[in-house]
């Protein structure tokens, strides 16, 4: 919370304030090239390249340029030094791509490589490599919280297929919650780009690259009075890993589907129970069997050791996720639908990546480039914010 406010405040600042105009030099030079990473993909020749300025936390000029018939682009005449770095976008099948370019010390040129993709509306090259449900046992409801890790495995953007569509817009990953959920709560920024598709299901919106992406979310479900609970968690992707974990010692549980190993214990000393399950298939659903509630724990405290436990959970499989070998994977944004909650989206994905950084969970060089990205971003949401506002004034 600490980091949102201070970001907040760094954004009503940069909100009041002009473009920046103080150079330490202007003998930088950017050579750069956009790929097509599919196989057989198209063109990338006679593309609109777009080089931000970004100093400190101040947003400066920007340049435009075309690339040749290979792809390559040529920025010169740029301002560096230790405060200095550069955003490029380039537009690709409607979906915005960019990298981000710092300069070393004593460097004055440099080159970074776009790769962009081609976009397909078929989901088929998604999967989920793990998901993990976490519950707990309130007075008269489950706590549940989902967290998933997916990937996609091809060499296409995929950006949703009209068979997910809603209110005009196209649902890319999808998730459904069980009957009767209540109190659905997610991050501020998975929220504003989720479309709701009928029948406890939603999708996110967003256009998902190669690589990896992760959900997040959490509600409620009310217990019934008979002694036997069935809880039915549908299976959207299909899915190397699911570990479920559940609070309570006075509690069974079982699952057709799943695998009883040793019980979780947190930093708390409270017990979870454990079950796991590897390869499920698209479309089928977990039956999660509970028998003997014996009544709740303080339903305060009980939230307070969930959102620490998936805190813990979600640092785990973060570090998980940078061992992975992975190669150089575009990286997108989307500028259209509203430009104020996006905003938002990018304050709190940066603030998510301070804290990672203060953990040790990412390395000094990669958290600057990241951040950097983010904070990018955010000045030209906020450019493109203003720009808005004179056309509609």
């Amino acid at each position: 919370m600490r980091k949102l406010v201070t970001i907040a405040v760094v954004l009503g600042i940069l909100g009041l304030s002009g473009l920046a105009t103080a150079q330490e030099s202007t003998d930088g030079v950017i050579d750069g090239q956009v790929i097509n990473g599919t196989a057989g993909g198209g063109n990338v020749s006679g593309l609109d390249v777009t080089l931000l300025l970004f100093i400190d936390d101040t947003m400066g000029e920007t340049k435009t340029a075309v690339t040749d018939d290979q792809g390559r682009f040529r920025f010169s005449d740029l301002a560096i030094g230790p405060s200095y770095g550069y955003l490029v976008l380039a537009h690709y099948m409607g979906v915005d791509y960019y990298g981000a370019v710092i300069f070393g010390a004593d460097e004055t040129s440099t080159f970074v490589e776009v790769p962009v993709c081609e976009t397909t509306d078929s989901d088929e090259t998604i999967r989920i490599v793990q998901a993990h449900t976490i519950i707990v046992i309130e007075d008269e409801s489950l706590y549940v919280s989902e967290y998933f890790l997916f990937s996609n495995d091809g060499d296409r953007t995929y950006v949703g297929s009209e068979e997910n569509a809603a209110g005009g817009r196209k649902g890319t990953l999808v998730f459904t919650l069980p009957q009767g959920a209540t109190d659905f709560e997610a991050p501020q920024e998975m929220i504003q780009d989720c479309i709701f598709l009928g029948n406890s299901t939603f999708a996110d919106t967003l256009p998902f690259p190669p690589g990896d992406m992760e959900l997040i979310y959490s509600y409620r479900l009310p217990m019934s009075g008979s002694d036997v609970f069935t809880i039915p968690l549908k299976v959207n992707y299909p899915t190397d890993s699911f570990s479920l974990m559940m609070q309570g010692e006075a509690v069974e549980v079982t699952s057709d589907r799943l695998t009883l190993t040793e019980p979780v214990e947190d930093e708390t000393g409270e017990w979870f129970i454990h079950l796991k399950g590897e390869n499920l298939t698209s479309g089928s659903t977990l039956d999660i069997h509970v028998s003997r509630l014996s009544g709740g724990i303080d339903a305060a405290n009980i939230v307070l050791w969930v959102v620490v436990a998936v805190l813990a959970l979600c640092i785990v499989i973060y570090i998980y996720k940078r061992k992975r070998a992975v190669s150089v994977l575009p990286m997108v944004l989307s500028f259209e639908g509203d430009i104020e909650l996006q905003k938002q989206r990018l304050m709190q994905e940066i603030a998510q990546l301070d804290d990672e950084f203060e953990q040790g969970a990412i390395d000094e060089n990669i958290f600057r480039q990241r951040r950097l990205e983010k904070k990018s971003l955010l000045l030209e949401m906020i450019r493109r914010g203003k720009e808005k506002g004179k056309s509609s004034g």
